[in-house]
Parts: structure tokens; C-alpha cells; sequence
């Protein structure tokens, strides 16, 4: 509500600069629009990047609130680019010294650029792919524990996460013993390593297909996205099958 009236006053401020020049205020109001709401877009991410995506005090449900403030701040610097191009704009009377294009585009490539620092700096953002033991988030790790996934002696050697925003409810993990497939929508699926009888790979032009077929005749395919390091998963999965008929075959 507090964003809609000050777009209201900003768009009859600017209006009335306009206007004194001779010129039609319709474009300068949408530029300003636009940018507002872009940079409160920005903000907010850039709050939620550097506090993180949940609110830790109602337990991890609902968004964060306190990344309001950086929405806020965001689309005030946009309304103040807006008032800043229609204080620029050359008179129609006059030749154009500087046109609105340029500032436009140096105010985004400013935005990218913060948005760049933030996911770079900010401690608070897990980074996606598969990952092996010495690399786990410590979100999944947390995951993993409040919701019992594993038993007390297994280790983990790999772990993706399918989640977008990376929360762990549907993920795959290797570990010395098991193969797990974990969704909250769905049953786990819980297979044994000794029960897996072979395993299939091939890239394909958007990700990596892993096909892991079972005693029991199940199999389950696993979609990784080609920038997700699919074959990782596959290797160490290899890896371990490998080790196990090989102890299997000294016995």
C-alpha cells in the first residue's frame, strides 16, 4: 500500500517536470514505474539472499519479513532514478544532450551488479549440483537429521538436492549403504546397495540420466540438470557397487 501512493506522488511530480518542458509525461511515468518495481524486486532479493528465503523464527515457515526493508529501499532507488531521467530529459525546444537509454541501462547493470556481490558474499546461500561427503551443505545436513533419513552408522558419500530453492524435501543420497530417494510427496524409496544390480548413464543434451536398476525388477531414474554435475553421483555410485562386489568376490 505504502509503494502504491508513492508511485502515485512520484507520477505527478514527474509529470508536472515534463510537462514544463513541452514534452508528453506517459513515457517518463512508465520508465519510473517500471523501475520501481524492478528495484523493489532487486531489493527484496538481495535482502533474501543475505538474510535467507525463510523466517528462522517461526521455525522455518513463511517467508523472511525482515527483507521487507531492502524491498523498500530498492524501489526508492528506482523512483528516485525515475524523478532523476525526467529531470534530465531535454526540452523539446532543445537538442537531446543525454537520452534516458544510457541512464537506463547503467541503472541495471548497477542492480546486476549488486545482485552479483550478494551471491557472492553472502554466507547465508547454498550453492546447488551434487555434492559429496566433505562438501554438504549444512542445511541438508540439517535436513537429513530432523527428518531421520539415515540410520546412526551411515555415512554419506553423495547427495543432490532436486529442490529449486534448495530446502532438501526431494533429494537423492548415496550412502555406504543405501541408495535413497527422498520426496515429500511420495514414500522413500530405500535401496540397499547390495541389491543393486546395474547401473545406467548417458548424457543427454539438457542433463544426465542415471538409471539404477534393482533385485526386486524396480528402477528408478534420476534427472540431473547438465549443470548439476550428474555424473558425480553416478561415478560415486559406481564407485561403491564396485568395492562391494569386489569384497563380496574375496569372501
Amino acid at each position: 500500500m505504502l509503494e502504491i501512493v508513492a508511485i502515485i506522488a512520484l507520477s505527478n511530480r514527474i509529470s508536472r517536470i515534463v510537462r514544463e518542458k513541452g514534452l508528453k509525461p506517459a513515457k517518463y511515468i512508465i520508465i519510473a514505474i517500471i523501475l520501481c518495481i524492478s528495484f523493489e524486486f532487486i531489493g527484496a532479493v538481495f535482502g533474501f539472499l543475505v538474510l535467507g528465503m525463510e523466517d528462522s523464527a517461526s521455525g522455518g515457515g513463511g517467508l523472511n519479513l525482515w527483507a521487507y526493508p531492502f524491498a523498500i529501499a530498492g524501489a526508492a532507488v528506482g523512483g528516485f532514478l525515475g524523478y532523476y531521467f525526467a529531470k534530465r530529459a531535454t526540452p523539446k525546444d532543445q537538442p537531446n544532450r543525454f537520452g534516458c537509454g544510457l541512464l537506463l541501462v547503467i541503472s541495471i547493470g548497477f542492480a546486476i551488479m549488486i545482485i552479483i556481490i550478494a551471491l557472492i558474499f553472502s554466507p547465508e546461500i547454498p550453492s546447488g549440483g551434487v555434492k559429496v561427503s566433505n562438501q554438504m551443505e549444512q542445511y541438508a545436513l540439517d535436513y537429513i537429521e530432523d527428518n531421520r533419513l539415515l540410520e546412526a552408522d551411515e555415512k554419506i558419500l553423495a547427495y543432490y538436492d532436486f529442490t529449486v530453492d534448495l530446502d532438501g524435501s526431494e533429494a537423492v543420497i548415496l550412502t555406504d549403504q543405501r541408495l535413497i530417494y527422498h520426496g515429500k510427496e511420495i514414500e522413500d524409496f530405500l535401496i540397499n546397495l547390495e541389491d543393486i544390480v546395474d547401473v545406467q548413464y548417458r548424457q543427454e543434451s539438457l542433463g544426465d540420466i542415471i538409471e539404477v536398476y534393482v533385485s526386486d525388477g524396480n528402477m528408478i531414474l534420476l534427472e540431473i540438470p547438465l549443470w548439476d554435475d550428474g555424473e558425480i553421483l553416478f561415478t560415486a555410485l559406481n564407485f561403491k557397487l564396485s568395492q562391494i562386489q569386489s569384497n563380496t568376490e574375496a569372501e
